[in-house]
This record gives structure tokens, C-alpha cells and sequence, in this order.
């Protein structure tokens, strides 16, 4: 008799244990793998992604250093130059004598040599008498011409060698406020295009 309560007994715990393991394992999607491990695998799932997005993002901020050391060398380049990054009022305000002004100066230099048309009108008088047109015409056709018997065409050669003379003076006065600007001589050719540019953009 007792050996049969005995056997009861053992029976119930075993069922109790049984209960209590598939209440467990029940909200599981894997058998024999608890909710909670399962959570544990989605936890580590989770900081896997967000760990490659963070080096994605990374990566893609190393471009703007290769950005920083292009405008860092622009502005080694122009040394005394920076100051072409003075406000339009700053120029406007700008004393003749201070680096804005003397900047200033240069720059409207500059944009009266890049205006000039002189020479090209001069050359299209010319083509025309020769009857032939500006950009066929070499600078060996002017040169003849100077001495050409017909006074008009040799007239109209002169005023082409004139003009041209008066722009290369003109440009050697605006390089020359430029490298007292700069306070430097010569002034490079990068140098110059990227101080007009700059200047440009203010106005």
C-alpha cells in the first residue's frame, strides 16, 4: 500500500515538472530554446546591425577629411591672400592701404583687362580689310601688314599692335597689385584664378 502512494506521488512531481518546463519553453520558437535565450539571440542580432551601420557611416565621413586638406592647401597657397575671404561690405569699407583694399585694387584691375575689347576690335578691323576673319587671322598677317602699300591696312595693322601693347601693360599693373598683396612676386597663375574666383564670388 505504501509502495502504491509511493508510486503516486512520484507520478504528480513528474507532472508538475513537466507543467512548469512547457510553460517555460512555450513562447519559445525553437524547442527545447527558452523566450528568454531567444530574446538573448534578437538582443545580438540588434547590436550586430547597429554596429555595421556605425562603421558604414564612418566610412562615409572620411570623405569630407580629403575635403579639409584640398582647402587647406588653397589656403597655404594664397598665404597672405586669405584676406580675399573679407565680407563684400569689408571690401567696400576697405582702406586703400590695408590688404582688402590693396586686394581690391588688384581684382578691379584685373576686371578692366578682362573687359578690354580693344584688341579684338582692332583685329576684326583689320580681318576685314584683308578680307579674312579674326580667328584666321595670325599674328604674322599684322605683322605684314605694317608695311602693307595700302595706308589704311597699315593703319589698321598699327592699331592692333597699339592695343595689344596697352592690354600687356595693363595686365603687368594688375599682376603688380596683386604680388603687392600678396607680398610676393610673382604671384602664380593657380594663385591668381583662385583669388578671382573667390572675389568674384563676393559681389
Amino acid at each position: 500500500m505504501k509502495a502504491k502512494f509511493a508510486i503516486i506521488a512520484v507520478g504528480a512531481l513528474l507532472a508538475s515538472i513537466s507543467v512548469n518546463s512547457s510553460s517555460h519553453l512555450g513562447n519559445s520558437p525553437f524547442p527545447g530554446i527558452s523566450a528568454a535565450h531567444a530574446a538573448g539571440n534578437g538582443h545580438g542580432n540588434g547590436n550586430g546591425n547597429g554596429h555595421g551601420n556605425g562603421n558604414g557611416n564612418g566610412h562615409g565621413n572620411s570623405n569630407g577629411h580629403g575635403i579639409g586638406t584640398n582647402h587647406g592647401a588653397i589656403a597655404s597657397a594664397l598665404g597672405a591672400l586669405n584676406a580675399v575671404h573679407a565680407s563684400i561690405m569689408g571690401f567696400k569699407k576697405a582702406a586703400s592701404t590695408s590688404r582688402v583694399g590693396k586686394i581690391k585694387a588688384a581684382m578691379e584691375a584685373q576686371a578692366d583687362v578682362d573687359a578690354d575689347t580693344s584688341v579684338a576690335d582692332a583685329k576684326a578691323a583689320l580681318a576685314a580689310a584683308l578680307g579674312t576673319t579674326v580667328d584666321a587671322l595670325t599674328a604674322e598677317q599684322v605683322n605684314a601688314a605694317l608695311t602693307n602699300p595700302d595706308q589704311n591696312i597699315a593703319q589698321l595693322a598699327t592699331n592692333v599692335q597699339t592695343a595689344e601693347q596697352n592690354l600687356a601693360s595693363q595686365q603687368t599693373t594688375a599682376d603688380g597689385l596683386l604680388a603687392e598683396a600678396a607680398n610676393k612676386n610673382p604671384v602664380s597663375e593657380e594663385t591668381k584664378a583662385a583669388v578671382k574666383a573667390l572675389y568674384d564670388g563676393r559681389r
